[in-house]
């Protein structure tokens, strides 16, 4: 069994380490807050401080805004779909006559 660690790097930031299978030791970053609708709110943010540092300033700048990160998960929001193309009729072309 893999041993983990989850530890507070700075506010809202967040670092879990463990060991693979293989025996190599793994990092990755987390946003973890309660957003503006009082949601509490898990982000994974990648394998570098650096990164996460700003992928948790975007992610604080959105809830600021009171961004909707729900948006994508509700039916109204999805893109609308396309036209349907109309149905073509044979025998119906321009130019073409009927033959008698």
């Amino acid at each position: 069994m893999s041993e983990k660690k989850f530890e507070q790097v700075a506010r809202h930031l967040y670092r879990r380490q463990y060991q693979t299978a293989s025996g190599d030791w793994s990092t990755l970053f987390y946003a973890i807050f309660t957003c503006w609708d009082g949601r509490r709110r898990t982000f994974p943010l990648g394998d570098s401080l650096a990164i996460a540092r700003d992928r948790l300033g975007e992610l604080r700048n959105l809830n600021g805004r009171r961004f909707d990160f729900d948006a994508d998960k509700q039916i109204g929001m999805l893109p609308p779909k396309a036209p349907a193309r109309p149905s073509r009729v044979i025998g119906s072309h321009e130019g073409e006559s009927a033959g008698v």
